[in-house]
């Protein structure tokens, strides 16, 4: 929506940072499976973080630049809302350790 209905369709830079936002995470939750080593996880956690903020940033540079209007602005920003919530909901429900006791 926020392509189609302000006609530009600079938002859809954004999606290039949804393909690489799990990448981190995936790789060091594949790789420390039956490690505690903290050093790597933090480094993920530190690099999605990173690209995390740079899709809201991005939204805000490309609107200040004058490439999208507001509208445009407000549509790609509420979709990168929903997105990002329907992941760290998914994240707290599906990925719990199994026993907090160990």
């Amino acid at each position: 929506m926020s392509c189609i209905l302000p006609n530009s369709y600079w938002p859809l830079l954004i999606l290039v940072f949804y393909i690489f936002l799990p990448i981190p995470l995936i790789i060091t939750t594949t790789c420390n499976q039956y490690d505690d080593n903290t050093g790597p996880n933090e480094l993920a956690i530190f690099i999605t973080a990173v690209l995390l903020v740079s899709t809201f940033g991005l939204l805000i540079v490309i609107y200040f630049k004058g490439y999208i209007h507001g509208l445009g602005l407000s549509f790609a920003l509420t979709g990168n809302i929903t997105f990002i919530g329907s992941i760290i909901i998914y994240a707290l429900l599906f990925h719990r350790k199994t026993n907090e006791f160990n």
